[in-house]
């Protein structure tokens, strides 16, 4: 499932695979990080966050390992 994010000035999308967990994310850079191990509600909470960009700062960038 993907989100775009259109209040966000730092994410351009999310998109989530629920069966292998991983979390892709897109920076309005365009540059693109896949994330392991995620749970589905760490996404959800994230596309409901007032500010995506400071809820990966907080909650997904220290917490889960960036995989090819």
């Amino acid at each position: 499932m993907r989100h775009d994010f259109t209040n966000s000035t730092s994410l351009s999308y999310a998109e989530y695979d629920s069966t292998d967990k991983v979390l892709i994310i897109c920076f309005s850079s365009g540059k693109e990080y896949k994330y392991a191990d995620v749970p589905k509600d760490v996404y959800q909470e994230l596309i409901e966050a007032n500010s995506a960009g400071k809820f990966f700062q907080q909650y997904i960038k220290p917490y889960y390992k960036v995989i090819e």
